[in-house]
């Protein structure tokens, strides 16, 4: 048995990496026995981030690329394509990687706010894994999510919709109130704080800062981007003039 788990993690990207690094840790924990198969977007930069932190880690990124490389990102373009890929192979570039997708007992989906409007070529790793499970009887899970702003409609030849793949998976939990709503389920948490007890033990950062900032303004308009960074401004300076290291 092995673990094979989804994320965007390796850009980096703090908040992914975080989630990411939280359930290898957990897993180094729990199974370090057992193989993990992490396909993330960028699994060479991902193999150095997480160093160490499972021993028998393993990292590549089958689904991201038969999302990324298809010719269109269009959601229903690219649904068919991973579809059609994880059923009827393609190339000697993707086969191997659908070969040992396709081997999987189970495949988890991490948390995040990837699976939406803003990234709508993201929801082929959600038709992929759906694809493997129509093949073998994979058991599907994805925890603390968010899927806001919303990518709504039917876009494939045969009519799959991210949510409704979602809906169809052996267990789902959400990270926001409005992703609960959509998909019917209870709030869940944020993948995030399986990884709080770790970050608080080692501290906020590299050099003993006080504070750290991290801004993100990719749901929010220019005006509310402004606002914020200058509220984050004041809060900076504050910092700096009692002579704290941010």
């Amino acid at each position: 048995m092995s673990f094979y788990l989804i994320s965007p993690a390796g850009n980096p990207n703090y908040g992914d990496e975080l989630i990411a690094a939280g359930w290898l840790r957990y897993l180094a924990e729990t199974r370090p026995e057992t193989d993990v198969w992490l396909d993330c977007p960028n699994p060479g930069l991902a193999t150095e981030l997480f160093h160490g932190m499972h021993p028998r880690l393993h990292t590549t990124n089958t689904l991201w690329r038969a999302c990324w490389e298809a010719a269109s990102t269009g959601p229903g373009f690219v649904m068919d394509r991973v579809v059609h890929l994880v059923r009827n192979y393609g190339s000697p570039a993707y086969d191997l990687g659908i070969d040992r997708l396709r081997s999987m007992e189970s495949i988890h989906v991490l948390g995040g706010g990837y699976l939406n409007s803003l990234w709508p070529a993201n929801a082929g790793v959600i038709a992929g894994a759906a694809a493997v499970r129509s093949l073998t009887g994979a058991k599907l899970y994805a925890t603390g999510l968010s899927v806001v702003p919303l990518l709504t409609g039917t876009y494939s030849a045969e009519g799959r919709d991210l949510i409704g793949l979602l809906r169809s998976f052996d267990h789902v939990t959400v990270r926001d109130e409005e992703s609960a709503s959509v998909l019917g389920l209870p709030l869940g948490l944020d993948d995030a704080f399986l990884a709080a007890e770790h970050e608080l033990r080692k501290g906020l950062a590299r050099g003993g800062a006080d504070l750290v900032v991290c801004l993100q303004n990719d749901l929010q308009t220019k005006g509310q981007s402004e606002e914020t960074l200058e509220r984050a401004r004041g809060v900076v300076e504050a910092a700096v003039a009692e002579g704290k290291t941010v």
